[in-house]
């Protein structure tokens, strides 16, 4: 085998240098291809200059006959023939200035009188100075005075210029008969080079125009690219630009010759000569050792025969793309050669190498096959053995509960037993999370949907988990947010795994967090997409101000038997919580995340959606059946729906004076979406002051309700409500069914509306003397009456309040105050009872204390379930001995008479004989019998 191998890559090695010798003529023949298109390219581009400099000397035309236009100009506005100076000044001197700022790249403007007279504009480093001359005579003087750079008027004092002031072409223009083009310079300074363009006013005088040579010559030459060297020069040799250093520039007869100079300006060499006459062929020359193609141009620069020169260095085009193409070639082929020796001994190498793996990988397969089996084994085990261990977990937690009710309350062994029992709890949990991980990594996990009203499964998750956060010191918030979750509270999904998502991320929260961090772990949920017409996407948030997660640990967080010490390393754990979290939020279509917090806030925010189908009947559109809820299209803040509002009435008002500040602001938030005028106010001091500014404010307005709107809500219609709501007292409001007042919490109406009603809601916790408080709201209720209701939030372990002390008509709430208890109060508010009291909602049985939603309860007496199943006749079918025992002496304690068996063999065989024994009658009212 390895010697078939080392022939494959000799053959292959033999193969590319045969294709190596094969694409060489190939490659010279498109290398020689390229050479075509680079020197065509180069072509076009030289064709290409050559337009580009045409062209830009064709565009300064129109400012060669901007002198004869202005001549035309004055030639109209001058009638007379004999033209004063004071003429000048007044009427010429305006129009120059106009000129002079107006045209292009003007930097001299100037008038000659056929007597003599002159007047010129010119720029000297940024600033207007005038030139003029008042007097014909034959040496005539010539002043010099500073011009306003926007109006053109002169000011300071006027200064005769000395005699190095270049006038010659004063003259020259004062003989013009019609118009030219001439180089001149600056009368201001004979350095500056100008273009010059005069023209002959009548046989008044010459105007004339001049233009920096500096700014012309860079427009003509700013084609110049890719290291090319320009020279520009007029006709008659007189240099505008020149090209490269040390190379002077001769135009002659049409022709131009290079010549090399030195330093001081003499002639060391004669470069060569080039033509002008055929612009269509270019030269070569070879300058200072660099070989230059040459093309030379005439052109026409403002009326003056020019002579332009473009030299491109062919060293960038094609001077040495051959050699470094051979160059490229050889290093090519020496690779290579190198690569195919270097192949071949380091495949010599592999093969070898390829041998020992072969070996150890058939070793290392045969561990695995192993390993795979005995873990198929280890599952096969689990999955057979976890019915055995629910089967003896809910036999050890059933002889638990039996034995509780056989011993004292309150002994040892009573404590005992209750212990066991949440070691049993424990047990069951951790058993589910190991076989819920077993079947999300094999596919198995499957999720069943029911119908359930989501507003009030979120309050009871939530109230599970506020008594053991309340142990702790820590507060437990729920946020409504922007209210979605009222419009859509009925839908279908998966109850069971939600609410095992939610537990999980709670319970960490609440035991994460403890007393000396800020007590505030906020849930919030919040309705962001509508996938479909029966779909929508649910988003969640489980926020705590604990020890929280650093950044580098967000993603191992979810991953199965992961635990982050530096959180707590007190809590102990499987680290199975959060991979289940994730795998059953991606099971519902979902993500979970970490979100960033930001820089200073504690804790941890988790993140997750899940897709819940609604239900038939309620659609995103249908809002009538939530109580005249309305939403927005642009957002989801929930909005009042008022029907016939009176702007006479004043609004409700309500006064919070809550302890946690989390719980205060989604209190305050949520209310004022809805419309409602809330205070909140954060100690008793404030509490006072605040009801006296009401109290205040109301005195102002004209005191008490007039009698039409104090009837709309009697004294005893007041009492009577108030007297149902009393009976309940210490019944939190999630106990009640919230079809009856879910669905009208939110319709605004003013049907027994009362102008100026007062809510206020006080948690007897904040406070440092009841008392005090309750001596506080009394005072303020003496002058309100029927129009203030008080609401006392009490704690469900610790009751603070007095009900000896308090109104028959206040109202005792105990807390969490979030969710159905929160829209309960609203509905106090006389804008949002709909004229009817508290009699028109169902009546909850009442309950001393709270109890956690799910947990069993016994309501009535016992003692009429001993005899329930009198005359009844079970079959109980069960493998676990103890099982049946348990099953049985349940039964019996019931008033049921029992049989029992070991399996369903046996069971059939039993009914067989009970049909034939008493046909057409049953032998059995009920079978009870294990599946598995």
């Amino acid at each position: 085998m390895a010697l078939q191998s080392l022939s494959l890559v000799i053959l292959l090695a033999y193969g590319a240098l045969i294709t190596l010798v094969t694409l060489t003529p190939c490659w010279y023949v498109m290398v020689t291809h390229i050479e075509k298109r680079v020197n065509l390219n180069s072509k076009n581009i030289v064709d290409q200059l050559q337009s580009e400099i045409q062209y830009s000397a064709q565009l300064l035309h129109p400012m060669k006959s901007s002198s004869t236009n202005l001549a035309r100009l004055f030639s109209s506005s001058l009638d007379s023939t004999n033209i004063s100076f004071s003429d000048i000044q007044t009427k010429v001197a305006p129009l120059l200035f106009q000129a002079f700022v107006t045209v292009p790249h003007l930097t001299q403007i100037s008038y000659i009188g056929m007597e003599g007279l002159f007047f010129s504009y010119c720029s000297d480093r940024d600033k207007a100075l005038v030139m003029f001359s008042n007097s014909s005579s034959n040496k005539p003087l010539y002043y010099i005075q500073q011009a306003n750079n926007e109006t053109g008027e002169v000011f300071g004092e006027a200064i005769i210029s000395n005699s190095s002031i270049n006038t010659s072409w004063i003259k020259e223009a004062a003989n013009l008969s019609n118009e030219s083009a001439s180089l001149g310079t600056k009368w201001s300074n004979d350095r500056d080079l100008l273009f010059l363009n005069s023209a002959r006013i009548n046989r008044i005088g010459v105007i004339s125009l001049g233009f920096t040579a500096k700014s012309i010559t860079d427009y003509v030459t700013s084609v110049d690219h890719l290291g090319t060297s320009s020279y520009l020069a007029t006709k008659d040799g007189q240099i505008l630009v020149e090209g490269i250093q040390h190379i002077l520039f001769v135009v002659f007869n049409d022709s131009v010759s290079f010549q090399s100079v030195n330093a001081n300006g003499d002639m060391i060499k004669n470069e060569g000569t080039v033509s002008c006459k055929n612009e269509a062929i270019a030269s070569n020359l070879n300058i200072q050792d660099n070989k230059y193609l040459i093309h030379c141009y005439l052109i026409d620069i403002m009326g003056i025969e020019s002579v332009y020169v473009l030299a491109v260095p062919r060293n960038g085009f094609d001077a040495s793309y051959k050699k470094i193409g051979l160059a490229l070639l050889n290093v090519m082929m020496v690779m290579i050669l190198v690569a195919v020796f270097g192949f071949l001994f380091i495949d010599g190498r592999a093969i070898r190498r390829e041998m020992h793996l072969c070996a150890s990988l058939i070793k290392q397969k045969e561990a695995t096959q192993q390993a795979e089996k005995k873990n198929m084994n280890k599952s096969l085990a689990v999955a057979s053995a976890s019915h055995d261990v629910r089967t003896s977990l809910a036999g050890i937690t059933a002889l638990i509960k039996i034995s509780s009710k056989l011993v004292p309350s309150g002994s040892e062994l009573a404590s005992n037993l209750i212990q066991m029992e949440d070691c049993t709890r424990d047990l069951l949990g951790l058993l589910n999370s190991i076989l819920d991980t077993s079947k999300i990594e094999v596919g198995k996990m499957e999720l069943k949907e029911e119908e359930f009203d989501l507003s009030h499964f979120l309050e009871e998750v939530v109230d599970i988990y506020y008594l053991v956060a309340m142990e702790k010191g820590v507060e437990l918030v729920l946020d409504p947010c922007n209210g979605s979750i009222i419009k859509y509270s009925r839908v279908k999904g998966d109850k069971g795994r939600l609410k095992q998502v939610l537990c999980n991320l709670l319970n960490n929260a609440v035991k994460f967090t403890n007393e000396a961090d800020e007590e505030d772990i906020e849930k919030t949920m919040n309705s962001i997409q509508q996938d479909s017409l029966r779909s929508m996407d649910f988003v969640f948030e489980v926020d705590d101000t604990g020890k929280g997660i650093s950044k580098e640990n967000y993603k191992s967080v979810f991953e199965n038997y992961v635990q982050v010490k530096e959180t707590d390393p007190v809590q102990e754990g499987t680290g199975l919580g959060l991979g289940i979290v994730q795998s059953l939020v991606r099971l519902m279509h979902g993500d979970i995340e970490i979100v960033d917090k930001n820089i200073g806030e504690k804790g941890t925010c988790f993140r997750f959606n899940v897709q819940l189908s609604l239900c038939e009947g309620v659609t995103v559109t249908d809002f009538s059946a939530r109580g005249g809820l309305e939403y927005g299209t642009s957002n989801m803040n929930p909005m009042l729906h008022i029907f016939n509002s009176s702007p006479k009435i004043e609004a409700s008002r309500v006064v919070l004076f809550i302890g946690n500040k989390e719980r205060r602001r989604t209190c305050k938030r949520f209310m004022k979406s809805l419309g409602i005028k809330v205070k909140v106010v954060s100690c008793q001091e404030g509490l006072f002051d605040t009801l006296e500014e009401i109290k205040q404010k109301d005195r102002r307005s004209g005191g008490l309700s007039s009698p039409e709107s104090s009837s709309n809500l009697s004294p005893s219609s007041h009492s009577t409500s108030h007297n149902s709501f009393s009976r309940t007292r210490g019944v939190p409001l999630s106990s009640m069914d919230g079809n009856e007042y879910t669905s009208p919490v939110f319709k605004k109406t003013n049907v027994g509306t009362v102008s100026g009603f007062v809510l206020i809601v006080i948690d007897a916790n904040a406070g440092p003397s009841f008392p005090k408080l309750f001596g506080i709201v009394s005072n303020f209720k003496k002058g309100f009456s029927n129009r203030c209701n008080i609401v006392w939030l009490d704690n469900p372990h610790l009751h603070r309040i007095d009900s000896k002390l308090i109104d028959q008509n206040d109202i005792i709430i105990l807390k969490p105050f979030h969710g159905s208890r929160l829209f309960q109060v609203i509905m106090l508010l006389p804008e949002y009872s709909n004229g009817s009291t508290w009699q028109s909602i169902k009546k909850p049985r009442f309950r001393k204390s709270p109890v956690c939603p799910g947990e069993i309860q016994e309501c009535g007496d016992s003692s009429c379930y001993n005899n329930s199943l009198h005359s009844k006749k079970f079959l109980v079918v069960d493998d676990t001995k103890i099982l049946r025992t348990l099953a049985t002496n349940i039964l019996v304690s019931l008033g049921a008479t029992v049989e029992q068996c070991e399996n369903g063999e046996e069971a059939v065989k039993l009914v067989g004989e009970g049909l034939k024994r008493d046909y057409p009658n049953l032998p059995y009212d009920y079978i009870l019998m294990d599946c598995q």
